[in-house]
């Protein structure tokens, strides 16, 4: 296939529109490997390097102490109405399982009257 000079140059007219006049195939083809070989550009960097101190009680700053250890007293009742949430789901999960058990307890029992006669008839 031969390599025509305004055909296999469109995109590289920009760069270099001299060379599109000559007719020399070695020319174009050594443009097209040098514009392949150009490293491409590295965006740059735009992500934080720094870290930020927070002094305490700044907003976004941690809480002091782990737990309910310190704060002030809305810290405080909050921790405490969150105990109180988690006791509460606890509280419903354990009622529901007790509950599944019951019902599982009420239907092996059922089992095993069905079974005791089964084995009478035979």
């Amino acid at each position: 296939m031969p390599l025509n000079a305004k055909e296999g140059c469109r995109d590289r007219s920009t760069l270099f529109p001299e060379l599109l006049d000559t007719h020399q195939p070695h020319v174009i083809m050594s443009l097209r490997l040098a514009t392949r070989a150009l490293p491409r550009a590295q965006p740059a960097r735009t992500f934080a390097t720094t870290t930020y101190r927070m002094a305490a009680g700044d907003t976004g700053s941690p809480r002091s102490g782990a737990g309910g250890a310190g704060g002030d007293a809305f810290s405080k009742r909050e921790q405490a109405n969150e105990e109180m949430e988690i006791r509460r789901r606890e509280k419903e999960k354990l009622e529901t399982l007790k509950k599944k058990i019951a019902d599982s307890e009420a239907q092996l029992s059922k089992d095993r009257a069905e079974a005791e006669e089964l084995n009478k008839k035979q």
